[in-house]
């Protein structure tokens, strides 16, 4: 894999209460995630991958966003509000409340990553500049 031409660094909370770090990289065509900074829960997501996740984050829904795992092939990344109560849709990242990441593979390992509001929208912050490198436009199809 090439050199990304950007890295962020997003802190958050894994779930065992650890605390951690999910890695952005942006490449030519993808962006990839590695949640908790854990290599065995790193994905990459496509443009129109990543322009879901953005979706599902900013409207506080509760989604399944496609992504690639270097070694399992295509898993679902989930994303969600966390908390009780919902989250409201939003163009504003300072606006969104606590937020989780989580994926399992398929040996029913997982890793789930909870971001309270301000990490929430640095995260949303960082994609929203990695999906403008991919070329920021609207998915396909």
């Amino acid at each position: 894999m090439s050199d990304p031409m950007f890295a962020r660094v997003v802190p958050g909370v894994v779930i065992t209460r650890t605390l951690s770090a999910t890695t952005i990289a942006a490449h030519r065509d993808t962006v990839t995630v590695a949640l908790g900074g854990h290599a065995d829960f790193t994905v990459s997501l496509s443009a129109d991958d990543l322009f879901e996740l953005l979706t599902a984050l900013l409207g506080g829904e509760v989604s399944y966003v496609s992504s690639s795992h270097p070694i399992h092939g295509r898993l679902l990344l989930n994303a969600r509000p966390a908390g009780d109560r919902p989250h409201t849709l939003t163009s504003d990242p300072t606006e969104l409340g606590p937020s989780e990441l989580a994926l399992t593979l398929p040996d029913q390992r997982t890793c789930q990553v909870l971001f309270d509001t301000e990490q929430a929208g640095d995260f949303v912050l960082h994609l929203r500049a990695a999906w403008t490198l991919l070329g920021g436009l609207p998915p396909r199809g």
